[in-house]
């Protein structure tokens, strides 16, 4: 004999699941990312919810990726938190593994040439479509709450194709350079609450800048949204 709790209640909204699966099996969000030619999803949830119970779940969090999120920017990994601050449904993410060709572009790439040929001091440039790409990266110091620079994926070659190089405190600079007013979105940073790593990747000087940023967003109230939608318990 089946369990009342085996058969789902009627949902007004997805807002009302929501906070059912919240209250009734603790659900508080969950992980996607990347696994072979797939995707490996973990979801937060009692081990003794029944199966409806952890297949919404499962909706939610797939859902919560993008719910009411305004950040461009692919990742292979993303964790969605869920917390209830009176009335509110809140959601924060954690975004990690970024896709760098998929990341925003930079808005000024020519003043950000100039910049990185002044502070490298190159003469010349390779001017072929050939090139490898080149990945700058800076992590944030949990401690100092300074970046430090990691130029293991630098490569950039002269009109000579010789080696140009950068060291770390110039890899400093250029990420000064990557956050003056008018480079990037602002939304882009301010959406963050912590961030753990900056990347910026191109090929060549002369092309495109794409750049990434991982970390913790600022929580977003997502209840009206919820309330509206039907979206998550039209699957049941």
């Amino acid at each position: 004999m089946n369990s009342p709790e085996d058969t789902p209640p009627k949902f007004l909204n997805d807002h009302d699941a929501l906070v059912f699966l919240m209250e009734k099996y603790h659900f508080r969000g969950g992980s996607i990312g990347a696994a072979g030619m797939g995707w490996d999803q973990d979801d937060e949830i009692d081990e003794s919810a029944p199966e409806w119970a952890k297949n919404i779940a499962s909706s939610f969090v797939y859902d919560l990726q993008t719910e009411g999120q305004v950040l461009n920017m692919a990742m292979e990994s993303v964790d969605c938190q869920l917390s209830r601050e009176d009335s509110k449904i809140l959601l924060t993410r954690y975004w990690s593994s970024p896709i760098l060709s998929e990341g925003p572009c930079v808005l000024q790439p020519r003043v950000l040439q100039e910049a990185i040929i002044s502070i490298l001091g190159i003469k010349s440039f390779y001017p072929g479509d050939d090139v490898d790409p080149c990945v700058l990266k800076w992590t944030e110091d949990c401690d100092t709450g300074r970046f430090i620079s990691d130029t293991d994926d630098f490569v950039l070659y002269d009109s000579e194709s010789e080696d140009i190089t950068c060291d770390k405190d110039q890899a400093l600079k250029i990420l000064e350079a990557l956050k003056e007013p008018g480079m990037t979105e602002d939304q882009y940073w301010s959406s963050f609450t912590s961030i753990d790593s900056i990347y910026l990747k191109f090929y060549g000087l002369d092309g495109d800048y794409h750049y990434c940023i991982t970390g913790e967003t600022q929580p977003d109230d997502i209840t009206e949204s919820y309330l509206k939608s039907r979206r998550i318990v039209d699957q049941l």
